[in-house]
Order: C-alpha cells, then structure tokens, then sequence
C-alpha cells in the first residue's frame, strides 16, 4: 500500500490508521464477541484496568439497549430494519 507522505515523512492520519488495521490482530467473533488480546494490549495487561474498561462497556450497552427498546418507531427507519428486534 503505497502512502502520501507529509513533509515529516509520515503519512497521512487517515493512511496511518487504515495501515495499522490491515495489521491489527483478528477481530472479534461470534464465538468470541470481545477481542481479548486487544483488550489487554489497550490496557498494557494491567488486569484491573481491563475489569474497568468491560464494566464501562456492560454499563454503556445496557444503557444504550435500554434506550433503543423504549425509542418510538421512526417512519423513515422501517426501510432499513423493518422490525425491532426481541429485548435480550
């Protein structure tokens, strides 16, 4: 992948950033819905800090959840995702 340089001779963020995800470590799966390998190199292994990071993360989607279930239907949405899904 050839890259734009700045006068620094780095690319640009955009670039920099598409490059390090074509190196990144697999993504999470079905089987393994959070990447763990990622989770503890963002963390610099530091156990608690991983614990943190996943109890702000239940946390937030809990929240989140909470809010798309209670949402009233948007009109313009019904031709993107016909039907709301079941609550968890």
């Amino acid at each position: 992948m050839h890259t734009n340089t700045n006068a620094t001779g780095n690319g640009t963020m955009t670039e920099l950033s598409l490059a390090m995800r074509e190196r990144a470590a697999p993504r999470a799966s079905l089987e393994r819905p959070i990447d763990l390998v990622h989770l503890a190199r963002m963390t610099l292994g530091e156990g608690s800090l991983e614990r943190e990071v996943l109890q702000l993360f239940d946390r937030q989607a809990a929240i989140l959840m909470g809010r798309m279930q209670t949402a009233p239907a948007n009109p313009s949405c019904a031709r993107i995702c016909p039907a709301r899904p079941e609550p968890l």
